[in-house]
């Protein structure tokens, strides 16, 4: 893994230099993309941070945007407080909590329940996957119509999440769960960026051991989202379900004070 920026880019150095160092990798200033051989490179192009594959099957590259594309649709057009993402956590019946989302990715989830007034604390174990995260915060923050309550609403802290909530003061009214799905046996219906997102995380890692901690800290539920036709995680049976077209979101009641 290293950073690649152009030398007609050299007026972001400093930031580009900066990142390095926190991720410990090399930095590259040329103007050609060196001829280093490893299966992931990071850019930074216009304050667009992109994590690119070698393998030009998995796509063009990975990156975040709230302000435009994708989640500008979502954001204007998803279904407001009644899509099942919202009724999973009860803002349908007028409830606004604070909100943990121990499994941040890439923050779309996120994003959509802070567009619609909760706080939100993102959690990203993957010191790259945050990186790409914090960079998508950062140009959404310094944009004239979200700009405001992106800063106000979402924060985020690259950690272990199971850590991270055994050691919380303040106990969070709710805990989103979107743990990585089992790999599936044809890995050409994974969508290109969840097969990416594969060599960061811990294949190993169900998110089992992650719900048990939520359990207990969370004051009044954990929502666990899940595709459809899945299991229960950790075989635990919610106490609720919301469904939607190919995902469902288990629901799980907590008295957690």
């Amino acid at each position: 893994m290293f950073l690649w920026i152009k030398t007609q880019h050299l007026d972001i150095y400093d930031k580009a230099n900066t990142l390095a160092n926190n991720l410990q990798i090399p930095l590259i200033i040329q103007e050609k993309q060196p001829d280093i051989k490893t299966d992931f490179y990071l850019t930074l192009n216009n304050n667009y941070l992109i994590l690119h594959p070698q393998d030009k099957n998995l796509g063009k590259g990975l990156f975040v945007d709230f302000v435009e594309g994708k989640m500008a649709h979502r954001r204007k057009y998803g279904g407001g407080k009644q899509q099942p993402l919202a009724r999973a956590f009860g803002l349908h019946k007028g409830e606004m909590p604070d909100i943990i989302d121990a499994t941040a990715g890439l923050g779309k989830d996120a994003f959509v329940l802070a567009n619609l007034g909760c706080q939100i604390q993102l959690i990203e174990y993957s010191k790259i996957i945050a990186a790409l995260l914090e960079n998508g915060l950062q140009r959404a923050q310094q944009d004239q119509e979200i700009g405001n309550w992106i800063t106000t609403r979402l924060s985020l802290i690259c950690a272990d999440s199971k850590i991270f909530l055994r050691n919380l003061e303040k106990k969070p009214t709710a805990i989103y769960l979107d743990p990585m799905y089992p790999a599936r046996q044809k890995s050409a219906l994974v969508k290109k960026e969840m097969r990416i997102f594969r060599q960061f995380l811990a294949e190993n890692d169900t998110g089992e051991e992650l719900l048990d901690v939520a359990l207990n800290v969370a004051q009044k539920r954990v929502v666990v989202k899940r595709p459809m036709n899945t299991p229960f995680l950790a075989n635990k049976k919610p106490n609720a379900q919301i469904m939607s077209e190919n995902t469902r979101f288990d629901l799980y009641f907590t008295f957690n004070q």
